[in-house]
């Protein structure tokens, strides 16, 4: 029954990924459905995976009382499995836990200030995206909102009210970035020029796609334990096919750490004189 429960969660998030929301919601309740009765601390990590599935489907249909309840029920459900795995000792499921409480507060708070959305913009048209510091002390979030059209990214980038415009990691302007709305984004702030010897300066920010599938390109790797991101190349061997990090410092880092490509550098848009 577990097996068949997440084969419905993964087939909902095809069907979400490419906007069939009425199929993705049908899977969702299934395995919801399956899931919820399974006995004991050891399922807690899988009902809650269930129930935040659900409630990302109710988020994109735009019922968001029902999301509210079912990221309510997901967080729960993965305090108890944290609890849990640190009982047996699991340090990467902790972790694993601990990342996705932080990232539901995230969608909580979204919910609970963004107030109701407009009749005349559509759900899906905006986007909301987490805001990290660069380097350690306290993770503070903040919401930078994105609008869409036909999944490509309009031209501006709202963060605290500012706009901003995407660049490449070259440096050039983009007109607009494709964007999967099933997948999670990060902004990171930048705290100084020229950082890495990006063309970004103090106040921009780097978007981040959170990937756990490694692609060649400029990205950036979590190092828990400095408490700030390497930032570095996902390099193609070419003998063996496989990706690898290389960060520009010799840092050791975990396979299993928080890392993504950057997928623009955003910069402020100037006042109108």
């Amino acid at each position: 029954m577990v097996d068949h429960a997440v084969a419905l969660i993964y087939l909902a998030d095809i069907y979400r990924s490419v906007g069939r929301l009425g199929p993705a919601l049908e899977y969702n309740e299934k395995a919801q459905q399956m899931l919820k009765n399974q006995p004991g601390p050891l399922y807690y990590h899988n009902r809650a995976v269930a129930d935040y599935a659900l409630g990302l489907t109710h988020h994109m249909l735009g019922n968001d009382s029902k999301a509210l309840d079912w990221y309510e029920h997901a967080q729960d459900l993965f305090k108890r499995a944290n609890l849990h795995w640190g009982i047996e000792g699991d340090r990467k499921r902790q972790e694993q836990c601990t990342r996705v409480i932080r990232w539901i507060d995230v969608l909580i708070t979204n919910i609970a200030e963004q107030g109701p959305t407009p009749l005349d913009t559509p759900f899906l048209n905006l986007i909301w995206l987490p805001v990290f510091p660069l380097r350690g002390g306290e993770v503070g979030y903040s919401m930078a909102e994105w609008e869409v059209t036909e999944c490509l990214v309009a031209r501006e980038l709202k963060i605290e009210g500012k706009p901003f415009c995407p660049y490449s990691v070259t440096g050039k302007r983009k007109t607009a970035l494709k964007l999967k709305v099933s997948a999670k984004h990060f902004v990171l702030k930048v705290l100084e020029d020229n950082w890495n010897d990006l063309p970004a300066e103090t106040g921009d920010y780097l978007l981040i796609r959170l990937d756990t599938q490694r692609r060649p390109g400029p990205g950036v790797v979590w190092l828990a334990e400095d408490e700030e991101w390497a930032f570095g190349e996902f390099k193609r061997d070419a003998t063996t096919g496989e990706i690898r990090f290389e960060p520009q410092k010799p840092y050791v880092i975990g396979a299993d750490a928080p890392r993504g490509p950057i997928i623009a550098i955003l910069k402020p848009i100037p006042p109108a004189p």
